[in-house]
């Protein structure tokens, strides 16, 4: 397992929370480099919407 910290420094450097830094961090190590791409925000699922006929 790769080691990465994680510092308040680092998350000021780019105007971030560490608690952001910490998923990103989390992120990076399950998924690699491609778990830093952004991501979609819309939910998976919807219960409003209508199903396709």
């Amino acid at each position: 397992m790769r080691k990465v910290s994680i510092s308040l420094e680092l998350c000021a450097e780019y105007d971030k929370s560490i608690k952001c830094g910490y998923k990103w961090k989390e992120r990076f190590l399950t998924e690699g480099k491609a778990g830093l791409l952004d991501k979609k925000r819309i939910p998976k699922n919807s219960p409003k919407k209508f199903p396709r006929m």
